[in-house]
């Protein structure tokens, strides 16, 4: 099983998910976590494809489908096309993939969101 793990570890209001990674593969040693960009990958490493990352709007960590996730609607550069379009495409190219995300809040405690997220993931492996 390979989950993938988006965030910017440069950028506060979106590094939370690669700051919980060192405890989450403590907790989950049978689990293979890739920390990548969203623009490092071309298909879905596994089915499901389990992804953690940083979700805007959210009050609590929460368990995602694509179709949850607002993209934004001007996209002027190549550099505009995020997560959110490769999953769109994804879902048009291997169309039985399933996808969860596990949407963790900007600005959220580091602690809840590592408890949070680990309950998640326990339920999905």
């Amino acid at each position: 099983m390979i989950v993938t793990v988006f965030g910017n570890p440069d950028l506060e209001k979106d590094n939370l998910p690669v700051k919980i990674l060192p405890e989450l593969k403590k907790i989950f040693p049978q689990v293979s976590f890739a920390h990548l960009d969203p623009y490092e990958f071309d298909l879905p490493p596994s089915d499901p494809w389990i992804i953690i990352d940083t979700v805007q709007g959210l009050k609590k960590v929460a368990l995602l489908k694509p179709n949850q996730i607002n993209s934004a609607t001007n996209r002027t550069t190549l550099h505009d096309f995020d997560l959110t379009w490769q999953l769109k495409l994804i879902q048009k190219v291997k169309k039985n993939t399933a996808i969860h995300i596990i949407g963790i809040p900007m600005g959220y405690d580091k602690d809840t969101a590592l408890k949070e997220t680990a309950s998640i993931l326990s339920t999905l492996l």
